[in-house]
């Protein structure tokens, strides 16, 4: 079990009626955060889209205009649910210096050169108190360019995560908030840094809040009562701004029903898109209302079979066909202990055929492999809002990614483009994606290697269907006590079916170090290179990038 929920009923079953659950109120003057919790469903949690949890229980990472991965509180053990200092109050400076052999990402024989001069202050606020966790760090960057190439800029960098308990054991708030720095036409040249003076990259805020209720029916049920608001804006005005509203109530089966695991979900959403005289689906909304049940039941040992049925209505004007009628699924779920569980299922969705593939297998204490097959219908916009909902507040005004336990560091570039090469629309498309991961440590060494092949339809006749295939693998390695490497590299094909025929091959490669002068002070050196073959020759950009830079604690 994940997030607040799957605590909650542990202490009930263990408890009985439960010992109140020390949690608090949220409360941030700099501003709103939000973002739904975990809607813990029959075993794994379970995102959803358009309300739709994955049937069977069938988890998946990518996200989802209304996904509810598990956001806040973690369960014990995790990295979530660390202790820290009650407030901790970090303020820092980095200062940085950058050689962009093609700062306006232009085509090959146009590339224009700078030295980038960049100056960071930040702000790190933790609190972690009985009743209120709460995660802020701003850290706005300053760009100036010594040849002139563009204006001095500011590239705002913030990320917040709060949750808060209300209610001892019944109302919960939870909320997030993100400024960051996003490439937004998938067809226009993408980098692999920010430090770029290319209009196609611009601004993304995004911010999230929930309130939810849990209940607990003795031995018969358990209850959720949420509501989430998600608000995502770009800015440039490319990409009419977004606000998602959902409405959900699960009920879940209790011990009353012995073996048997079961889950009925009423889910409700309703996405608005505001106005932008450069956006075709400026001022039109989409709709959502699911109905569905669950259930789970043992078979052989570790071994269950797992399905639901339920029905699914999408009303969106920037799709043409709109799906419609009787959802169901089946399959099996293997887990025969908590390093292990595979599900596969076989139904129909979105008036198609759905299979469903999940895995993740911790193959000896240093190995972990993860495998995923999936299908979504989004927006640009909700990947970005759930994407954000994945992180919660970590010890020490750290963020930690929920699905994967890894942490996040704002602005951190080094592990390739600084967002996906499907660029933001605010559209509705069918996401089919394949993935599989793996992480492996080794003394003072850990690897982390991906493979992926992800496709994005869409049947409006305005955004162009695209195809992505590659992999990526980072190397990292504590050579010193104080002194850490970093080597990686990826690579991509990028298919176009729009018509045009437009294929680009995308390398990239980086190294890396990390120094510490002590736990105030630290120095980085990145080194890296970006190749896009296209071809399309004026779509093929190639970009070299050296960065050194200091950041200081006070």
């Amino acid at each position: 079990m994940g997030g607040d929920v799957g605590r909650w009923r542990e202490r009930r079953a263990l408890r009985g009626r439960g010992a109140p659950y020390r949690m608090g109120v949220l409360c941030c003057g700099v501003s709103l955060f939000g973002f739904a919790a975990s809607a813990y469903a029959l075993g794994p949690d379970s995102p959803s889209t358009y309300g739709q949890p994955a049937l069977g229980g069938t988890p998946s990472s990518v996200g989802s205009p209304y996904s509810t991965v598990p956001t806040t509180g973690g369960t014990p053990g995790a990295p979530g649910a660390q202790a820290g200092p009650p407030i901790l109050l970090i303020p820092s400076v980095s200062v940085g210096e950058t050689f962009n052999d093609n700062v306006n990402l232009s085509p090959k024989g146009q590339a224009q050169s700078d030295f980038i001069t960049t100056v960071s202050p930040g702000l790190n606020l933790a609190v972690q108190g009985s009743r209120v966790k709460l995660n802020l760090n701003y850290n706005p960057q300053e760009l100036f360019f010594a040849r002139g190439t563009s204006p001095d800029q500011i590239q705002q960098r913030l990320q917040g995560a709060g949750h808060s308990e209300i209610v001892p054991e019944m109302l919960f708030f939870d909320a997030n908030v993100s400024a960051d720095q996003e490439f937004i036409n998938n067809t226009g040249p993408i980098g692999s840094t920010t430090l770029t003076t290319n209009n196609n990259l611009q601004t993304v805020y995004a911010e999230t809040a929930t309130p939810y209720l849990l209940q607990h029916f003795g031995p018969y049920m358990d209850s959720e009562t949420r509501y989430r608001f998600s608000s995502v804006s770009t800015s440039g005005a490319q990409v009419a701004p977004q606000t998602i509203h959902e409405g959900l109530q699960r009920f879940t089966g209790g011990e009353f029903f012995g073996r048997l695991s079961w889950a009925v979900t009423a889910d409700w959403n309703l996405i608005q898109r505001g106005i932008s005289t450069n956006d075709a689906f400026s001022s039109t909304d989409s709709k959502s209302e699911l109905a569905r049940a669950d259930f789970r039941y043992p078979v052989y040992e570790a071994l269950s079979i797992i399905g639901g049925a339920g029905y699914e209505k999408i009303i969106d004007p920037t799709l043409l066909e709109q799906p419609s009628g009787l959802i169901w699924n089946a399959g099996f779920q293997y887990q025969p202990n908590p390093k292990i569980l595979y599900t596969l299922t076989y139904g129909r969705r979105f008036n198609q055929t759905d299979i469903e593939l999940h895995s993740t297998h911790q193959v000896t204490p240093r190995l972990t492999v993860n495998t995923l097959y999936s299908k979504t219908i989004q927006t640009g916009q909700s990947q970005l809002a759930a994407n954000l909902g994945q992180l919660i507040a970590g010890p020490n005004g750290t963020f930690i990614n929920s699905q994967t336990g890894q942490i996040f560091v704002l602005g951190n570039t080094t592990s390739g483009r600084s967002s996906s090469a499907f660029g933001i629309t605010s559209g509705s498309f069918l996401q089919t994606r394949s993935e599989a991961d793996a992480t492996f440590t080794s003394g003072r060494n850990s690897y982390f290697a991906t493979v992926y092949d992800v496709k994005e339809t869409s049947n409006s006749g305005t955004i162009a269907s695209e195809k992505i295939r590659g992999g990526s693998v980072t190397w990292n390695r504590q050579l010193w006590p104080d002194l850490t490497s970093n080597l990686g590299g990826s690579y991509n094909r990028d298919t176009f079916e729009d018509g045009i025929g437009r294929i680009d091959d995308f390398y990239s490669a980086f190294f890396g170090l990390a120094y510490n002068f002590g736990p105030d002070a630290s120095a980085n050196m990145l080194i890296s290179r970006s190749d896009t073959e296209s071809n399309i020759a004026t779509n093929s950009v190639e970009n070299d990038i050296i960065t050194v830079s200091l950041r200081k604690q006070f």
